[in-house]
């Protein structure tokens, strides 16, 4: 039996643009803009550089990961930029709007720019050695 272990590899294109973007086009509009702009960015740039890596992570960790990324981000944004002084609704509607950029951009990378690479494990079953029981000969030529 042989094992496949899929590696993936991600090249991001649209998502350090986007985040780059972020950073840069909210400061005009205040501080609380400023903030929620600056959180998506860096935490977009963050994950896309994380994500980038040759063989750092499988693809499953990676996802999970930028889930938990993109819950912190919506978290920080809003708590923050109603800190440094933005209203609650246009705090809140400002962080959904940038969010949901934020996810299509990073789905347009995963869908258009991902490579899979599916190798072979060949089996780690060490070989038998001596007489085999009538059962493990059973199980043996059922298994194959």
């Amino acid at each position: 039996m042989h094992a496949q272990i899929p590696e993936v590899s991600l090249k991001f294109r649209v998502s350090p643009i986007l985040a780059l973007i972020l950073l840069t086009a909210f400061w005009p509009f205040g501080v609380a803009y400023g903030v929620v702009g600056s959180i998506f960015g860096v935490g977009l740039l963050g994950l896309s550089a994380a994500l980038s890596l040759p063989k750092s992570i499988d693809l499953m960790f990676g996802l999970i990961l930028a889930l938990m990324a993109f819950g912190a981000q919506f978290l920080g944004a809003v708590f923050l930029g109603i800190e440094v002084g933005g209203a609650q609704v246009p705090m809140v509607f400002t962080t959904a709007v940038v969010w949901f950029i934020q996810l299509a951009a990073f789905g347009l990378d995963l869908h258009f720019f991902a490579e899979t690479h599916v190798r072979q494990v060949e089996s780690s079953i060490p070989k038998r050695r001596g007489r085999q029981s009538a059962f493990s000969a059973e199980v043996e030529r059922t298994a194959a």
